[in-house]
């Protein structure tokens, strides 16, 4: 797998369920969400800026923070990259992470502090990223 698809896993059969249960595996998404973390997707909820979304990607899905939404595209970024995601199309968004398996702990990705949080780490993203000593 790619650095930028370490989240990547096959699209096999995820429309016909109402919940996706998804395996982090790599450091995309790190620190947030660690390597062999788990996380469900509720299917068809509408994500929004700061949420987490499982995206369809040709064939595979790619768990990412969104971080942009226009009328017709959405624009994801995993938290560990130095680059955003290729914008898709609302209609390649599966789902938003209503739920995470984080080193054992249950977390509802629905609480109020939760959500406020995942919307100021988008928001501060792409200003972290520009900083020259963050930079690899």
């Amino acid at each position: 797998m790619s650095p930028s698809s370490l989240f990547a896993r096959r699209a096999t059969a995820v429309d016909e369920k109402p919940f996706v249960t998804f395996v982090a595996s790599g450091w995309s998404m790190h620190p947030v969400v660690p390597d062999g973390s788990i996380l469900m997707f509720r299917r068809g909820a509408r994500a929004t800026i700061g949420d987490i979304a499982l995206v369809r990607r040709g064939e595979t899905l790619v768990a990412h923070r969104v971080v942009g939404m226009s009328a017709d595209s959405v624009t994801t970024w995993g938290d560990g990259l130095w680059m955003p995601d290729r914008p898709c199309s609302r209609e390649d968004v599966v789902g938003r992470c209503v739920l995470m398996l984080r080193k054992g702990v249950p977390i509802d990705m629905d609480w109020f502090e939760i959500r406020v949080a995942g919307r100021v780490l988008a928001f501060l993203l792409p200003l972290l990223k520009r900083i020259p000593f963050l930079r690899p």
